[in-house]
C-alpha cells in the first residue's frame, strides 16, 4: 500500500489484518461494544427548545435562563381547555379537576376564574371616567322617568328613558377564563416542577389528562362535555411527539427500502451481515460518543441516524460487490480480501474522510444546530470507516467459508454501451447554467409556523383557548430589581409605543403599575356624585332589576384611592417573583406575527435593549432567541457551506495530487447541486430554517461517486469497463441514501417533511451527474488530452 494512501484505508493496517486471522473473536469483541454502546444510546435524549440551538453566552440565552429561574413563567402555562353546552357543569368539572391537581401535587394553582375580590370591590376605578359619567347620567335620567310614572296623568311622547347599563363585571368572559355564551372554560394550570424538563411536562400532561378524563369522566357532568390540553407548554410537548414519531416512522420507513434494495441487488440473505454489522456498530459508537460529550440531540442532529444509515450503507455495498466480483473472477476469499483491501476500501476510506472532512467543518459554527451536526456526523463516518475497515474482512471470509455467500459464475468484466453523447454534456450545462440564473430567486421561508407539526387533535383545542385567549402567551420579560428601574423601565417602554406610529411592535406593557387606576382623583370625584344621588334620590321607584344593579353599584362606590402597597399579595405574585420585579412587553398581534421571523424581528429590535434614565435593561423572551437562531443560522449556514466545499477541495487534491483530476472529481457535485437549484425554483421549493442543513451535507455526500468513479476509470482505462462495474453499486448506494433521507417525506412535521424532499432532489440530481453527465465529460477531457494516461500525468496515478 503506498504512504499516501495508508492512512485512509484501515482495511490495509497491520491491526486489520492481524483481526482477519482471527475473524470469530473479532466478531464476537465487536457483538460486545455493540451491546455496550446501546443503552449510551438509549440515554440520548431530545432536546426541541430553540434555546439549545444557541451558545450558552448569547445575551438573549443568558436572559431568557434568568427569567426562568425567577419562576416568570418564561415557557408559559398549561391550560385544560373545556368545552360544553352547559357553563355550570363546565365550572363544575373545572373545579373538581383543579382541586385533585392541587390535591395530588401535580400543580400548584389550577385557577378558571378571573374574578378577584380585591379588583371586583374596586372595579369602578378601573372603568374609564367617561363611563362613569355615562353612569351617573344614566341613574339620573332612569330616575326621573320613573319618578315621572308615578303621575297618574303622565302621557310621554319622547323616547323611553335610557336603561341602566349592563353590570359588566358580570359577564362570564370577565368573571371567567371563558368564552362570553360559555361554551369555552379555561383552567390554567401552573406547573409544581421545572417546565424545562421535557420529561417531567410529559409525565405531567400524561398524568394531568388521566385525572380529567379517566378518573372524573367529563360526560358524567353533561353529556356535551369534553376537554384537551393546550397552551406554550402543551405546544413543546406536541412538537417533541411529532418530531420523535415522525423519526420513528421515517427511520422504519428507510430502514426497510434500504433492506429491501440490498437484498434486492445481492439476491441473498447472507449479505446483510457484511453491509450492515459493521454500519450499526459504527453509528452506534458515534451516538454514544454523543451522549458522553453533549448529553443529547437537536432539532437538526435528530435524524442523523437516517443520514449516516443511508450513507454508511454505501460502503458496505461497494465492499461487497467489489468482493463478490473478485471471487466471480476465480479468486480466492482471502486473495479476494487483500484485493478490495487495496482497490475499492482505498476510494471508500478517502471518500469517506472526505465526507467526514465536509462535516467536520461545521464545528468551526456557533449555531449548535450545525456545530454538533458536524460533531456526530463526522464522527460516525469515521468510526463506520474504521467499523467496515477491521470486520468486513472477518465477515466476508467467515460468511464465505459457511456458505451464506452466494458467488455467481461469471468471467470479467466487459465493456458497455454506456450512453456518450455530446448532447448529454450540452443538456447538463445547460441546466447548470439555467440553476446559476435562477438561484437568487430562490425564497426563503421565514414563517415558522408553516414549519412546524400539524396535529390535527392539538390545533382544535389550541383554537379553542384562542376563542378565550388573545394576543401573546409568552410576552417578553424584563426584571428590574427595584420599583424606581421598573418605573423606568415602563417610561421607556410607553415612550415607544407613543411615538412609534410607522411600525408598531408593541401593543401594551404590564407590570405592577398596571394594577394602578389611571385618573383615580377625577374617577373618585365622580364616584361620589353618584353616591349623593342615590343618597338623595327615591331608588324604590325603580324596577326590581334596576334596584338590584344599584345594590351591587353602593358597595363599590365607597373606596379609597389604591396604591402600590394597598394590592393584595396573589396580585402581586403576578409580577413581583423571586426578588425582581417584573414587566411584560406584549406584542401587538394585529401588526406582528411573532411565527413569522421578519416580524419577530421587528419586535426583539423594540424590546431587546432598553435604555431608560437608571440604565439600560434586556427583555428574555423566547421571540429574541428565534430571532437569534435564525440570524445566526442563516450567518453560520453560509460559513458552513463555503468551509464544507473548501474542505472537500482541499481533501480531494491531497487524495489526486492534481488540480485536474481534484476538479473532475467534484464535477457531479457542483453540477447536481446547480441542477437542484433549478429543480427548486420551478418546484417552488423554498430553503427554511430545517432544509438549510441538506446544503453542507450534500457537499459531504455528493462528492463519493466522482471520486469511485474517477479512482476505478484511472485503474481501468476504459470509461465504457469503469461505469459497467459501478453502475450496480452506485445506483444502490444512492437509493439508499436517498430512501435514508426520503423517510421523512411521510413525516407530519413539515420541517423534516422539507428535508427529506430537498436531500431527495438534490442526491437524485448529483446521482445522474455522476451517471451521465461525468462519463461524457472525462471521455472529451480523455481524448483531447490523449487518452487515460494523459489525463492522470502529473497526478502520481498514471498506470
Amino acid at each position: 500500500m503506498r504512504p499516501e494512501v495508508f492512512w485512509a484505508n484501515p482495511m490495509s493496517w497491520p491491526v486489520a489484518r492481524r483481526l482477519r486471522a482471527r475473524p470469530y473473536l473479532t466478531l464476537a469483541a465487536a457483538f460486545v461494544l455493540l451491546m455496550a454502546c446501546v443503552p449510551l444510546v438509549r440515554r440520548l435524549s431530545l432536546e426541541t427548545n430553540l434555546v439549545a440551538l444557541l451558545p450558552d453566552d448569547y445575551e438573549s440565552v443568558k436572559e431568557l435562563n434568568r427569567v426562568a429561574e425567577t419562576a416568570a413563567g418564561g415557557s408559559g402555562d398549561l391550560m385544560l381547555v373545556i368545552e360544553s353546552e352547559d357553563f355550570e357543569a363546565s365550572r363544575r368539572f373545572a373545579s373538581d379537576v383543579g382541586q385533585r391537581l392541587v390535591a395530588s401535587g401535580l400543580v400548584r394553582e389550577a385557577t378558571y376564574e378571573r374574578r378577584n375580590p380585591f379588583l371586583e370591590q374596586h372595579t369602578l376605578l378601573y372603568a374609564s371616567v367617561e363611563d362613569l359619567r355615562d353612569l351617573k347620567s344614566r341613574i339620573l335620567k332612569r330616575i326621573e322617568a320613573e319618578k315621572l310614572k308615578q303621575n297618574p296623568f303622565y302621557f310621554s311622547l319622547d323616547d323611553p328613558p335610557p336603561e341602566l347599563p349592563e353590570d359588566e363585571s358580570q359577564r362570564l368572559d370577565r368573571l371567567y377564563y371563558a368564552t362570553r355564551d360559555g361554551h369555552i372554560l379555561l383552567l390554567v394550570l401552573k406547573l409544581t416542577g421545572p417546565t424545562s424538563d421535557m420529561g417531567y411536562i410529559k409525565s405531567a400532561a400524561r398524568q394531568i389528562l388521566a385525572v380529567a378524563k379517566e378518573e372524573l369522566r367529563p360526560g358524567s357532568y353533561h353529556p356535551s362535555l369534553d376537554c384537551g390540553l393546550a397552551g406554550p407548554i402543551q405546544n413543546r410537548i406536541d412538537e417533541y411527539a411529532s418530531i420523535l414519531r415522525d423519526l420513528r416512522s421515517s427511520a422504519l420507513t428507510g430502514g426497510l427500502l434500504i433492506l429491501a434494495t440490498v437484498f434486492i441487488y445481492f439476491r441473498s440473505l447472507g449479505a446483510f451481515l457484511p453491509v450492515f454489522f459493521p454500519l450499526f456498530l459504527g453509528i452506534a459508537v458515534a451516538f454514544a460518543l454523543a451522549e458522553l460529550t453533549l448529553g443529547e440531540l437537536n432539532m437538526f442532529t435528530a435524524f442523523l441516524f437516517l443520514t449516516l444509515f443511508g450513507l454508511g450503507v454505501d460502503y458496505g455495498v461497494f465492499l461487497l460487490n467489489h468482493y463478490l466480483q473478485q471471487r466471480r473472477e476465480g479468486v480466492t476469499p482471502e486473495e479476494a480480501v487483500e484485493r478490495i483491501s487495496g482497490g475499492t476500501a482505498r476510494s471508500i476510506g478517502i471518500s469517506g474522510l472526505t465526507t467526514a472532512g465536509a462535516f467536520a467543518t461545521l464545528l468551526i459554527t456557533d449555531f449548535k444546530g450545525f456545530s454538533h451536526f458536524g460533531q456526530i456526523a463526522s464522527t460516525g463516518i469515521v468510526c463506520i470507516l474504521l467499523s467496515y475497515g477491521f470486520l468486513e474482512g472477518p465477515l466476508l471470509l467467515v460468511l464465505d467459508r459457511w456458505g451464506f455467500l452466494k458467488v455467481r459464475a461469471g468471467g470479467g468484466a466487459r465493456g458497455s454501451r454506456w450512453p456518450l453523447s455530446n448532447g448529454v454534456l450540452l443538456l447538463g450545462m445547460g441546466l447548470a447554467f439555467l440553476g446559476g440564473v435562477l438561484a437568487p430567486r430562490i425564497k426563503f421561508e421565514y414563517d415558522f409556523s408553516a414549519l412546524k407539526s400539524q396535529e390535527k387533535e392539538s390545533s382544535v383545542w389550541r383554537s379553542k383557548m384562542r376563542d378565550v385567549l388573545s394576543g401573546s402567551l409568552t410576552p417578553a420579560v424584563v426584571l428590574t430589581r427595584s420599583l424606581e428601574e421598573l418605573d423606568a423601565v415602563r417610561e421607556a417602554v410607553e415612550d415607544k409605543i407613543k411615538n412609534d406610529v410607522h411600525s408598531p411592535t408593541i401593543k401594551s406593557f404590564k407590570s405592577l403599575y398596571s394594577l394602578l387606576p389611571e385618573e383615580q382623583e377625577e374617577k373618585l370625584k365622580v364616584m361620589g356624585e353618584i353616591r349623593e344621588i342615590l343618597d338623595r334620590e327615591p331608588i324604590g321607584v325603580l324596577p326590581a332589576a334596576d334596584r338590584d344593579r344599584i345594590g351591587r353599584l353602593r358597595g363599590r362606590l365607597t373606596v379609597d384611592a389604591i396604591g402600590l402597597e394597598d394590592l393584595p399579595a396573589d396580585l402581586r405574585e403576578k409580577f413581583e417573583r423571586g426578588g425582581y420585579y417584573l414587566g411584560l412587553v406584549y406584542s401587538d398581534s394585529g401588526t406582528v406575527k411573532l411565527a413569522n421571523v421578519k416580524d419577530a424581528r421587528r419586535f426583539a429590535e423594540d424590546v431587546r435593549t432598553i435604555p431608560t434614565r437608571q440604565g439600560i435593561f434586556h427583555a428574555g423572551s423566547d421571540t429574541i432567541v428565534l430571532v437569534d437562531v435564525f440570524d445566526l443560522m442563516l450567518r453560520d449556514g453560509r460559513t458552513a457551506f463555503l468551509s464544507a466545499f473548501l474542505a472537500i477541495v482541499v481533501l480531494v487534491l491531497l487524495d489526486f495530487r492534481s488540480i485536474r483530476l481534484a476538479s473532475l472529481s467534484l464535477v457531479p457535485l457542483v453540477v447536481g447541486m446547480v441542477w437542484m437549484l433549478s429543480a427548486m425554483f420551478f418546484f417552488k421549493i423554498k430553503l427554511n430554517f430545517f432544509n438549510m442543513i441538506v446544503l453542507p451535507s450534500l457537499i459531504g455526500i455528493g462528492t463519493d461517486y466522482g471520486v469511485h468513479i474517477l479512482h476505478r476509470y484511472l485503474a481501468e482505462g476504459d470509461i465504457g469497463v469503469t461505469m459497467n462495474r459501478l453502475l450496480g453499486s452506485i445506483l444502490v448506494a444512492s437509493l439508499t441514501t436517498i430512501f435514508g433521507f426520503g423517510g421523512m417525506i411521510t413525516a407530519h412535521h413539515e420541517g423534516l417533511e422539507s428535508i427529506g424532499v430537498l436531500a431527495n432532489i438534490g442526491l437524485i440530481c448529483v446521482t445522474l451527474a455522476s451517471l451521465f453527465f461525468l462519463p461524457v465529460l472525462l471521455r472529451v477531457v480523455a481524448g483531447r488530452r490523449g487518452g487515460r494516461d494523459e489525463l492522470a500525468v502529473g497526478s502520481g496515478r498514471e498506470g
